[in-house]
């Protein structure tokens, strides 16, 4: 069972990933710079607790929420290696 983070970048946004300490590196924080606000156990909960501490907190709600963004990502990532086999990259 995997698990997806809440967290909340003070003054900028809440968002949501299963692997904070790379997310936020790739985005250019510092663990000093979050803090973990929940933790669900599926990916719709994760979005449904994401969109509620982004409105508590007043920040903007995600257009795409997060479980959904989540299954787009893991269609591309399947289709680029769908392509790199086919190209013979594989």
């Amino acid at each position: 069972m995997s698990q997806h983070f809440i967290y909340h970048i003070i003054g900028k946004k809440v968002g949501c990933t299963t692997n904070p300490q790379r997310r936020l590196a790739e985005q250019g924080f510092q663990p000093e710079d979050y803090v973990i606000l929940q933790v669900a156990t599926s990916a719709k909960d994760a979005s449904i607790l994401e969109r509620e501490w982004q409105e508590r907190l007043g920040y903007k709600v995600d257009n795409i929420p997060y479980h959904k963004a989540l299954h787009m990502s893991s269609i591309k990532r399947f289709n680029k290696k769908l392509r790199d086999k086919k190209m013979g990259l594989l």
